[in-house]
């Protein structure tokens, strides 16, 4: 195996079910890289958000969701947003380092295996940013881990990325998601994912597109809080 973060060969002890899909263990993490990353645990965080806290009472941020916006899913997310998280997702998401959706992609696929009767749809990015980073950084973290998606919403503008506004403004933007028209589907369960929960404004707004049209969601998913 080759390390995506280090570039350095790491041995690997293989398995039949390795073997069927090599594709998918070919570039991970070695151990030294792995222990950079923490993964959040459930006796830890807010119920609601995943948010790391010292206990398992709902956060101040879902008490204020509840109250302008109660139908808010409730999210699961992996990882802990750390130094090491963020230098992983400048190299993947802006750096164009594609090869890293192999990263995580045996947590991912563990993680989001046991909701298969739903369906999957990433965030969209808009047609300007798709074709300036030349991926969808949700779908390649989906792909990576060899799990079906559907792409039923679609982003008609762009706007300032996330990473460069205040939590205010993250807070008070305005819809920006419409569902793709090309898209008619049976299952009306949907998991909405992303690649980070930062204030969860951008998953409100999937949501709220996605009930407007009938789709129920039952739960947000993202790699890291």
């Amino acid at each position: 195996m080759i390390c995506g973060v280090c570039l350095k060969e790491s041995p690997q002890l293989w398995q039949l079910t390795d073997l069927i899909s090599v594709s998918f263990q070919a570039v991970g993490l070695c151990r030294h890289c792995q222990r950079k990353f923490h993964f959040l645990k459930e006796e830890n965080v807010c119920p609601a958000c995943c948010r790391r806290q010292k206990n398992k009472t709902c956060c101040t941020d879902c008490q204020k969701w509840r109250h302008f916006y109660p139908e808010k899913a409730p999210h699961e997310a992996l990882l802990v947003y750390n130094e090491a998280l963020a230098s992983w997702m400048e190299s993947y998401k802006f750096r164009g380092a594609y090869h890293l959706r192999f990263s995580f992609a045996q947590n991912i696929q563990q993680a989001l295996s046991k909701l298969q009767d739903c369906v999957f749809v990433p965030i969209p990015l808009s047609p300007q940013r798709l074709q300036q980073r030349g991926f969808n950084q949700v779908t390649g973290l989906l792909a990576g881990a060899g799990l079906p998606y559907t792409e039923l919403l679609v982003k008609s503008a762009e706007t300032t990325p996330q990473s460069q506004r205040t939590r205010q403004e993250r807070l008070q933007l305005p819809q920006v998601f419409q569902i793709n028209p090309r898209i008619t589907l049976s299952c009306q369960k949907v998991i909405l994912i992303d690649d980070i929960y930062t204030t969860g404004t951008t998953l409100v707004q999937g949501q709220k597109a996605l009930q407007q049209a009938g789709f129920q969601v039952v739960k947000t998913f993202s790699l890291a809080r």
